[in-house]
Order: C-alpha cells, then sequence, then structure tokens
C-alpha cells in the first residue's frame, strides 16, 4: 500500500510541476511587459501582473516538487511494524 501511495504523490507532484511549466511556455509571450494580461489556466480566466502570474506558477511547481518529495519519502521508508492489539487490564478485586 505504501508503494502505491507513494507512486500516486510522486506522479501528482509531477503532474502538477508539468501544469506549471506547460502554463508558462503557452502563456511565454503575454508574460513580457507591464501591464495587465488575460491568461486561461485550468479553465478560469485570470486577469493579472506579469510578475504574480510568474511568482503563482513558482509556487506551483514549488508545491508540486514538495509533493513529489512526500512520495519519494513514502515509497522508501521502512514500514511500521503492525500494532499488537492489548489486553484490557482487569480491575482491582
Amino acid at each position: 500500500m505504501r508503494i502505491i501511495s507513494g507512486l500516486i504523490r510522486i506522479l501528482a507532484g509531477l503532474g502538477i510541476m508539468g501544469m506549471a511549466l506547460f502554463v508558462y511556455v503557452a502563456n511565454q509571450d503575454k508574460l513580457t511587459g507591464d501591464a495587465e494580461v488575460t491568461m486561461e489556466i485550468a479553465g478560469m480566466q485570470i486577469t493579472a501582473l506579469p510578475e504574480q502570474i510568474i511568482i503563482a506558477q513558482i509556487v506551483m511547481a514549488v508545491i508540486g516538487a514538495l509533493i513529489a518529495v512526500l512520495g519519494v519519502v513514502t515509497l522508501v521508508r521502512k514500514p511500521k511494524p503492525a500494532a499488537q492489539p492489548q489486553a484490557p487490564e482487569q480491575p482491582p478485586v
């Protein structure tokens, strides 16, 4: 189960980083200049300064990288031993 969880986290992190890169490359010509631009990101139109959009993409890429690192940690850590059920304590007589 830990292997599946780790792989899913790695793929999700890579997907988020890939989306950030795709949005930057697809809209690179709009991100030059100082005027506000309107872009469509994930189906939503966003109007902001180019610097704000670039910072948001960097933040998105960092979050994706952290999720991918969490997936690697999940993948390589040792599994915890199974918990042993505790017998209920007997009240004093």
